[in-house]
């Protein structure tokens, strides 16, 4: 249990244990044309992952190829669980071989600390790109009573450690009745597609109310997204997206690169975005 919490971000007690670097976060906002009543915020990270060979697509494309069938991809963090689970009550044989799970795990997360960074233009530049252009667009065009607050956050892929620390500092001013929270995450993979969930199942889901508003597929992701820690928190939630051939091309791969991003995938999770903060703006609830 204590590893489910510091995986998804809900306790994540082994930051003090770990070494540490500075990050920053970047916020904007865009006030309303009248009163302020509501808020949306707008979510998207600009580090990037480094890669190792737990993203080969030998490991992935099983991921994916659940994911077509199910809609659905199962987390690289299941594997951990299990065998922590059957080393702490398994027979003899079953807890030799869970402790064996756990080195492997271990080996290769300590791969992927020692690679390099990938480029990162699907995950996560093109989403950070799209983030500067929808702030530019509220502020030629601002909704009615919605303030908009973007923030560009910073160590997602080191568990979501600037999402985190935004969150700390602005919750206060956050009413669960009135803010919407939308992150946008590889929106040049594909299609256009809402989080049910995230992580291993039953760890972090997104309320049904919230996700059927989206008006968008479904897709539950293997790993991590900043806005799930505002849905811990209570707030409503939306992640979005794009998703093709059951997951997400050249995951954390060094071919990453802007050549091999769908731009017509961004304009229409763009688009989806947009339509959610003006169809937020104009509830009458």
């Amino acid at each position: 249990m204590s590893y489910a919490l510091d995986f998804s971000g809900r306790s994540q007690w082994s930051r003090a244990l770990l070494p540490r670097a500075q990050a920053a976060n970047a916020v904007a906002r865009v006030h309303p044309r009248a009163r302020r009543e509501r808020t949306f915020v707008l979510i998207a990270h600009v580090d990037t992952a480094q890669t190792g060979l737990m993203w080969h697509s030998a490991f992935t494309g099983l991921w994916k190829k659940q994911a077509r069938r199910t809609g659905k991809s199962p987390s690289p963090a299941t594997l951990p669980l299990v065998a922590f689970a059957l080393a702490a009550v398994g027979p003899g044989r079953i807890r030799t071989a869970a402790r064996a799970l756990l080195t492997l795990s271990l080996a290769l997360t300590a791969d992927v600390a020692r690679n390099r960074a990938v480029p990162g233009a699907n995950d996560n530049a093109c989403a950070a790109a799209g983030l500067v252009d929808l702030v530019r667009e509220f502020v030629r065009d601002p909704l009615e009573r919605t303030e908009v607050i973007a923030v560009a956050t910073g160590c997602e892929e080191s568990g979501m450690g600037g999402a985190a620390a935004w969150l700390q500092r602005a919750r206060a001013e956050l009413d669960p009745a009135t803010t919407l929270v939308l992150g946008l995450d590889q929106i040049g993979a594909g299609g256009p597609h809402v989080l049910t969930g995230e992580g291993p199942p039953l760890i972090a889901r997104y309320r049904d109310e919230d996700v059927e508003r989206a008006g968008l597929p479904t897709y539950h992701a293997a790993g991590w997204t900043d806005p799930i820690l505002a849905r811990f928190a209570g707030l409503t939630t939306l992640s979005i997206v794009g998703v093709e051939d059951g997951g997400f091309p050249n995951y954390h791969l060094p071919t990453d690169t802007p050549d091999r991003v769908d731009w017509g995938a961004v304009e229409r999770c763009l688009s989806v975005a947009r339509r959610i903060a003006r169809d937020f703006d104009a509830r009458d609830e």
